[in-house]
């Protein structure tokens, strides 16, 4: 890497930018750090590129958001495609997470013999559920 120990001129710093910007436009912004092997500088030398170019770093941002949900719109497709073959996993998962208006969610139940408790796996993980069980049952 050519970048440890080395002060760019601010010529070189604009050409790295370009060089930077333009590779992750290319490739849809996949790694920053394929940009820093691109032109043969170290991964540090773009953060400090962004941290003392706030409009540079802009850029980035706007074009790692873009690659994310490139990736959110790949999944969202490939999810789509597995719930149309019958895969129960993608059908489980999209009944979980948007079937929940339609009574979809999982809940863990707690039978005391004062009271009913229903606790929503949203609102709480399972073994804290069944420590609060435990301890009602213990308490009544």
């Amino acid at each position: 890497m050519a970048s440890r120990g080395i002060t760019f001129t601010e010529k070189d710093k604009k050409k790295f930018k370009e060089i930077i910007i333009k590779h992750m436009e290319e490739t849809n912004g996949a790694t920053l750090q394929g940009a820093a092997k691109k032109c043969d500088i170290t991964y540090a030398t773009i953060w400090n590129f962004r941290q003392k170019d706030t409009e540079f770093d802009e850029i980035i941002k706007k074009l790692l958001y873009c690659r994310d949900e490139s990736v959110l719109d790949l999944a969202e497709n490939q999810l789509y495609s597995n719930i149309a073959k019958g895969k129960e996993a993608s059908i489980f998962f999209t009944l979980k997470t948007k079937g929940k208006e339609r009574g979809y969610v999982e809940r863990v139940e707690s039978h005391n013999r004062n009271a009913n408790f229903n606790i929503s796996a949203d609102d709480i993980d399972k073994e804290r559920a069944k420590k609060i069980s435990d301890t009602l049952d213990a308490l009544l």
